[in-house]
């Protein structure tokens, strides 16, 4: 039987996580008098009053519900918010927080929250806090199932209760001049201009399948068992894949797809509520907080004693901080549902940033750069003037970079190829300011912009994806299609890259890349397309007294999976068309025997298995992954390039590329903007995202092989539109 399908008693589903430890001890009367349910109105059962709205009432047919509830109960956990206040003080007092350096402050700076993301934070955990009481107290007495619950609770919308403030700021209206712009808007809003949200930075992530919490609403699903699942850690230790290193793809292919990802998907961590500060589930050396110093949006990651790595070190305890949660457009209770703080599509929002005051703050204002910082005959990214809160201050005070997203110092190949890209703007925006020279600022700014994403939007979908799915995508606009990037895609199939094989860099050698970056870029490029993989990846980030232990990002993405709802690996298999394993040798056509025999070890059912786990331990196909991550990925960009008004290709923009501008786009390689970005790389691989071979051998950068884009394609004088047809 699938998870889903499963069904709790009212002690399994109360309370639920994220109030638990907060209302243990601190407000133990108040969880009695939440157990036995607060007054009991008969006239709930009596039909609709004048005054009550219809389809409220007709939800829950047994037991019916009216506005006065609804605000009672919204009320009700807003108290509960409001003295939880007296809880952050505690550990501020306790001294209990994030110390630089540490893992949790790595994984911080990844998944900060920006000012957006937490103002809209409170009054959605209020709402989700809210629909698990009506949950509890109303989908158990009619014995509905979760998904029946969620979706009746999602017909209970917030505009008429204490919350609706909350929904002012949701949706998007467009105006005529959205509807016409030449250009994509920074924060990807009006792309659909009768949907202006789709797309919309700050907004939820999209779903492919009901989300499934224990309880029905936010708390993180069990095993069919009834029992915890198995640590995140314990999986992801015990998990066996093949080793055999991938004789025909680079390192490209995992830093292109991290590049990606930060283009498309930025998933935040929740802060405080009251103080605004930053939580830490875990003291610095690794170990677990009595519960009393637990913030409840703790999530905490288990280390197993007998850890073949951590154990070494005496770490029990990973911290996991649960993903900010947000409102949908239509503003409604139901499950918990997170944010997305990148736009959904693939437009440069790393480079450019998801807000105007972002892009200004990241640009020279004239002739259209953007900011950098100048060398001896070398430019690099711009230099952080906050790096407490822009980077992970590391053991060799490494410099700390800006631009349109924090993640540009995840590690230094991923610094390495945003500065490549930052250089390609300017290069192409100091082109056409000279070539031009009646354009001011602004235009020359959105014509680089314009044509940096679509390069990168060509390489992604000629060069990219056909290494990694083994297939081409070629979407066909349709303004129907929505963009919505899926919470399976930003948090499974997307983030699997991190635990393919790759190798491993000593934190001595990440450090002195780091402390050097603007001497070795083109050792850091050059990287990535003459090594291929050869084994699993850990992140070594550094900790106080000169002691380092490495953060699992596989165990870190377990874990996001299930604070996000996701079902079963089984669930997507059926979702994806593919046949459902009943047991775990139902698994051997498609999985080698080591891989079934670690998730033996870690899961009482296969009806257990984490989509990212499953989904990793499958055979490769024709491409890079399994049927399963390829179906969800395959989803993910036919939707991102057929939702995507000002795609490059789009005939039906406002302004499309002319017949020769587009020839020149299609003739980009992410060859050819190293050769034109680096410094002192003169011979490359034609084809990046393949190892270097007989058949893809290293070529001069000034040979036929790796064509140039002709900028003159943009000369004003000839500037000219043309409607192109496929």
């Amino acid at each position: 039987m699938i998870a889903s399908t499963m069904h709790y008693s009212k002690e399994e589903e109360f309370p639920s996580t994220m109030l638990k430890y907060y209302l243990i001890g601190l407000y133990s009367v108040t969880l009695v008098f939440i157990c036995h349910g607060w007054n009991e109105h008969p006239d709930n059962t009596r039909g609709c009053k004048r005054y009550e709205d219809p389809e409220l009432c007709s939800i829950f047919p047994m037991k019916k519900i009216n506005w006065k509830e609804i605000n009672k109960t919204i009320i009700f956990v807003q108290n509960i918010y409001i003295r939880m206040e007296t809880r952050e003080k505690i550990l501020g007092y306790a001294d209990i927080k994030i110390e630089t350096g540490t893992p949790s402050h790595g994984l911080f700076v990844d998944s900060n929250p920006e000012p957006e993301t937490t103002e809209m934070m409170k009054v959605s955990l209020e709402a989700v806090a809210a629909s698990s009481q009506i949950a509890y107290e109303y989908c158990t007495s009619e014995l509905l199932r979760r998904e029946e619950c969620g979706e009746k609770l999602r017909r209970i919308k917030l505009w008429k209760t204490a919350l609706r403030s909350g929904c002012q700021r949701l949706g998007k209206i467009c105006m005529k001049e959205d509807v016409y712009s030449k250009y994509r808007s920074i924060d990807g809003s009006c792309n659909n201009y009768m949907k202006g949200e789709r797309g919309q930075s700050f907004t939820i992530y999209g779903r492919l399948l009901f989300p499934e919490y224990m309880g029905g609403v936010r708390d993180p699903r069990r095993s069919v068992t009834r029992q915890v699942l198995p640590s995140a850690r314990e999986v992801s230790a015990k998990l066996e894949l093949n080793s055999i290193p991938d004789q025909m793809r680079s390192w490209a292919v995992l830093f292109w797809g991290q590049f990606l990802e930060h283009d498309m998907a930025h998933t935040a961590m929740s802060k405080m509520i009251h103080t605004g500060k930053p939580i830490e589930c875990c003291d610095p050396d690794g170990r677990a907080f009595s519960p009393r110093y637990e913030h409840p949006f703790c999530m905490t990651i288990k280390v197993p004693p007998n850890d073949p790595y951590y154990s070494e070190r005496d770490v029990t305890c990973l911290s996991y901080v649960r993903s900010a949660p947000a409102l949908g457009p239509d503003c409604s209770m139901g499950p918990m549902e997170q944010i997305n703080q990148a736009t959904h599509l693939i437009d440069a929002s790393q480079i450019y940033g998801v807000t105007k005051a972002k892009s200004d703050h990241l640009r020279n204002f004239t002739k259209g750069l953007l900011s950098v910082t100048h060398l001896t005959n070398s430019t690099i990214l711009e230099i952080s003037k906050n790096p407490q809160s822009d980077c992970q201050q590391r053991k060799f005070n490494a410099p700390c970079y800006q631009s349109g997203d924090k993640r540009v110092n995840t590690d230094p190949h991923m610094t390495a190829m945003y500065t490549l890209w930052v250089r390609e703007h300017n290069r192409i925006a100091a082109y056409l300011a000279d070539m031009n020279s009646g354009w001011d600022d602004e235009t020359v700014f959105q014509e680089a912009r314009r044509i940096v994403i679509a390069e990168i939007q060509h390489i992604t979908y000629n060069e990219w994806i056909p290494s990694i799915l083994g297939t081409r995508i070629k979407t066909e606009y349709r303004p129907d299609i929505d963009p919505t990037v899926s919470n399976e895609f930003a948090t499974a199939a997307i983030r699997a890259l991190n635990s393919v094989p790759i190798g491993k860099l000593s934190l001595a050698d990440e450090e002195k890349k780091h402390t050097y970056l603007h001497k070795s870029i083109d050792l850091l490029l050059s990287e990535m397309y003459k090594n291929k993989f050869t084994g699993r990846r850990l992140y070594y980030i550094g900790k106080p007294r000169e002691v380092t232990y490495g953060v699992d990002i596989l165990s870190v993405d377990i874990q996001r999976g299930r604070d996000h709802g996701l079902p079963t690996y089984n669930d997507y298999r059926l979702y994806c068309g593919l046949s459902e394993a009943e047991t775990f040798d139902d698994l051997r056509p498609i999985m080698l025997p080591k891989a079934i025999e670690s998730l033996k070890k870690s899961y009482k059912s296969v009806d257990d298995l984490d989509l990212i786990v499953g989904g990793l331990a499958e055979k490769p196909e024709r491409g890079m992954f399994g049927p399963t991550l390829t179906c969800v990925l395959k989803d993910q960009f036919e939707r991102t390039r057929g939702s995507d008004r000002y795609f490059y290709s789009n005939p039906d923009q406002p302004s499309p590329f002319s017949h020769s501008q587009l020839k020149e786009i299609e003739k980009v390689t992410l060859a050819r903007i190293i050769c034109d970005n680096s410094e002192k790389i003169e011979k490359i691989p034609p084809k990046v995202f393949e190892i270097v071979s007989k058949r893809n051998p290293e070529q001069s950068c000034d040979s036929k092989h790796i064509p140039r884009l002709d900028l003159q394609a943009w000369n004003n004088e000839r500037y000219t539109y043309n409607h192109v047809t496929s």
